[in-house]
């Protein structure tokens, strides 16, 4: 018996009409309600636009104008959306560049398949996200470490950037006058020691985020 997947809804993105009509029939042949986009950009808000729950699946294409797959699923991964970490997220390509598998994952998609897709290939990407939901743990547990490593990141550069930007100043600042000859004798020492001790500050600030990234794992 033909398996089936009638209570599903997907989007299909390919900004190649043809293409796009015959995947959107392949996926009707076994069940499965489409929607479709014609770029990663009405891609991207149809998703964001859409309620929790109303997409089970997207199937994209990897190379479109204005927006590529890859980047279509890397906005969405890190938006607010509620379906943002657990929508499985399926790339297609004509390109059988060995390395588009792993930039297809480090970009937030769950697995990539090559054109032209096949009925038997969509069943059992269907069977396996959908259905069993064999990969959905995996996959949110893997992106939620990535968005936190990410979070990691951010703060490190927030904290480089406060921290470092007061001392730096002072550098910048004493040096110009220093080096127009605006101060001099006994004062100009003075200002070379707050040169050094704004300096140090920032070997400072590097050195310690360096080892709060190191015993955190975040390197």
């Amino acid at each position: 018996m033909e398996q089936r997947f009638d209570n599903y809804r997907i989007l299909i993105a390919d900004d190649n009409a043809l293409q796009l009509e015959t995947l959107k029939a392949i996926a009707e042949a076994i069940g499965v309600s489409c929607e479709t986009a014609i770029d990663g950009d009405d891609a991207l808000q149809k998703l964001l636009n859409a309620p929790a729950g109303y997409y089970s699946l997207f199937l994209s294409d990897i190379f479109m104008p204005k927006m590529k797959g890859f980047e279509t699923a890397m906005h969405f991964r890190t938006s607010d959306h509620p379906d943002a970490r657990s929508l499985p997220i399926i790339g297609i390509s004509a390109d059988t560049d060995p390395t588009l598998y792993d930039t297809a994952i480090s970009s937030g998609m769950s697995s990539m398949t090559l054109k032209p897709v096949t009925e038997a290939a969509l069943t059992a990407f269907f069977t396996l996200f959908l259905t069993e939901k064999k990969a959905n743990t995996v996959f949110a547990a893997q992106m939620q470490h990535r968005i936190e490593a990410e979070r990691k990141q951010r703060a490190f550069i927030q904290t480089i950037s406060t921290d470092i930007r007061v001392p730096l100043s002072s550098v910048m600042e004493f040096a110009t006058l220093l080096k127009n000859g605006e101060i001099t004798g006994e004062e100009a020492k003075n200002y070379a020691d707050v040169i050094i001790s704004a300096t140090e500050r920032i070997y400072q600030v590097i050195n310690n985020c360096q080892l709060d990234f190191e015993n955190t794992g975040a390197l």
